[in-house]
């Protein structure tokens, strides 16, 4: 009878020690795993706090760009032979002037006033007006331009602006973080991230007929108006114009 007793006895205690070890092993586990879900919170906080310092730092430097280019109307009987033997060019008086409106972006590189867009943004512009992030207006001049790499210099009469700072796009990688400023629709300062999907890419433009080399493709989101604005790394860096 002793004997059995003891035998329940040490099974009781041994079963004891067995849950006792268990639940310490689970108190450590939990204990371990604390740490390393505050490690991965911080690491998003952080990641919050340098795109939040981005945008307020870059986006001062990000302007609105207006333009205004008069065309003329036409018809589709105004190319036809017999129509042109009969009217010569009286049919001319026919054709009336529009204002045909565009809207895209641009950046700040120099204190000066010399801003870096899309040349696609102010082709054969006849007004183009700059509305920088603190509303002031200035009438910009296109004072270079090159349609094989879409890019344009425009310039506006003020000085003491802000500024970007350029970085080199040949040192990103695939899978790197960028973040897109820009006037989509005309919502000025419209911020959106994503990460570069490729390099190298070739774009072909149906209605010019230019095939553009060497884009950064991004799933950042660009909409029209976004166009000419900076494409920026995680320093803040411009590494590409939206388009």
């Amino acid at each position: 009878m002793m004997k059995t007793k003891l035998l329940k006895i040490n099974r009781n205690f041994i079963l004891a020690t067995i849950l006792i070890f268990f639940l310490s092993l689970s108190w450590v586990q939990t204990v371990n795993a604390e740490p390393q879900q505050d490690k991965s919170y911080l690491s998003l906080e952080a990641l919050s706090d340098s795109i939040a310092d981005i945008a307020e730092k870059v986006g001062p430097a990000v302007v609105n760009i207006d333009t205004i280019r008069m065309v003329k109307t036409d018809f589709p009987f105004f190319d036809d032979p017999i129509f042109r033997r009969f009217f010569g060019r009286e049919f001319e008086e026919f054709r009336r002037t529009i204002p045909q409106k565009g809207t895209g972006s641009g950046f700040i590189i120099n204190q000066e006033g010399y801003i870096l867009t899309n040349e696609h943004v102010v082709r054969k512009a006849d007004k183009i007006k700059v509305t920088l992030s603190d509303g002031r207006e200035f009438t910009g001049e296109v004072i270079g331009s090159d349609m094989s790499s879409d890019m344009a210099i425009v310039k506006i009469q003020a000085d003491h602006l802000p500024t970007v700072t350029l970085g080199n796009s040949d040192e990103l990688r695939v899978g790197e973080i960028v973040i897109a400023i820009g006037n989509p629709y005309g919502l000025q300062q419209t911020v959106t991230m994503g990460v570069v999907s490729a390099k190298g890419r070739s774009i072909f433009a149906g209605i010019e007929g230019h095939v553009y080399k060497n884009f950064i493709q991004t799933d950042a989101a660009i909409n029209p108006g976004n166009s000419g604005g900076p494409l920026l790394n995680i320093k803040g860096e411009v590494v590409g114009i939206n388009t």
